[in-house]
């Protein structure tokens, strides 16, 4: 039966630079066969010596794992996809077979994959704030396989925190912060979980203050460091999320001429959630450099690309002067 393979992009030089191929057979153990006798440059990077698929190998059929459809003898039928995601060597050293099993479908997103996953596993992420509006982005963050997070919120839990995604009726009174490392474990076992370390250097920093004031010094630190970070700023009447790779317009230039007169409902936690997938991708792809704004307003979304404010402290210097007048105008 007529299969289709998704080759990832490192293998796909030993596969004729296709990105998927079709292979016959009846189980994935013969798809395999078939795929590997038709590309033999395939063959060292996906099985042994045996013949038998590599450890770190993930298979999933139809984007389900293959060890719970039955393993390698779990049947197949025609216009089925196998999909190949093997852990790359040269990032973080976590991402195993159970790894591979965790985030299975994060590692099939395109432009994403096994190598994106990787620079995850390897991250420090810093998120400032722990309250509820930022539990949904903490829950995201942690799900998602970030390899060490640290919560930096030392003011103490309220009843209105209760009320969110993460902290219950027994964190009121408690640290925020430490209350939050405590409810975030259960669910990854995976990565590194901790109170913020004084002195610690992240990869890239989640804002998620309770004041503007805070929101715009703690952007100014990471800009300042050349940390990616995003920016999540809440209120009553509105919000935004605010991305910042290294170079882009700083927070202060995102922020600048927002809408006079809001309406309501502006769905804090899902900004949060956004806010946690764009601190993703910028960990996941280096590349990214272009700065953005997102708003929510009566449930509807926008964004536009930020632009640099004149005059703003992240202008970047001038070019120097020619010594030699090469350069100059007309005198």
């Amino acid at each position: 039966m007529p299969v289709t393979v998704l080759i990832p992009s490192p293998l796909r030089e030993l596969a004729g630079r296709q990105r998927e191929v079709a292979a016959q057979g009846a189980t994935v153990r013969q798809v395999l066969a078939d795929l590997v006798a038709s590309h033999p440059g395939l063959r060292g990077a996906l099985t042994d010596d045996r013949g038998e698929p590599r450890r770190h190998l993930g298979l999933f059929l139809n984007d389900l794992d293959v060890r719970a459809a039955g393993g390698l003898d779990a049947p197949v039928a025609d216009g089925d996809r196998l999909a190949l995601v093997p852990a790359l060597a040269g990032g973080a050293p976590r991402l195993g077979e159970e790894g591979i099993a965790r985030w299975a479908r994060q590692l099939l997103v395109p432009g994403f994959g096994a190598a994106g996953q990787e620079r995850l596993l390897a991250s420090r992420v810093r998120v400032i704030g722990a309250d509820a509006v930022a539990g949904a982005a903490l829950l995201y963050l942690a799900q998602a396989g970030v390899g060490t997070l640290w919560i930096d919120d030392p003011e103490a839990a309220a009843p209105a925190d209760a009320g969110g995604w993460l902290l219950g009726p027994k964190a009121v009174g408690q640290l925020r912060g430490e209350a939050a490392v405590e409810a975030l474990r259960p669910f990854s076992s995976l990565i590194e979980i901790s109170p913020y370390p004084i002195g610690g250097v992240p990869t890239a920093v989640l804002i998620v203050a309770t004041s503007s004031a805070q929101s715009l010094a703690t952007a100014e630190v990471a800009r300042r460091t050349g940390v990616p970070h995003v920016v999540v700023e809440a209120d009553a009447e509105g919000g935004l999320v605010a991305t910042i790779p290294v170079g882009a317009p700083c927070y202060a230039c995102s922020r600048g001429a927002a809408g006079a007169g809001r309406p309501p409902a502006p769905a804090a936690t899902g900004l949060a959630a956004l806010a946690a997938h764009e601190l993703l991708m910028l960990i996941a792809d280096p590349s990214l450099q272009a700065g953005r704004r997102f708003e929510l307003i009566r449930g509807v979304p926008s964004m536009r690309a930020t632009a640099r404010l004149s005059g703003c402290a992240c202008s970047p210097p001038p070019p120097a002067s020619d010594p030699d007048g090469a350069g100059a105008g007309p005198g």
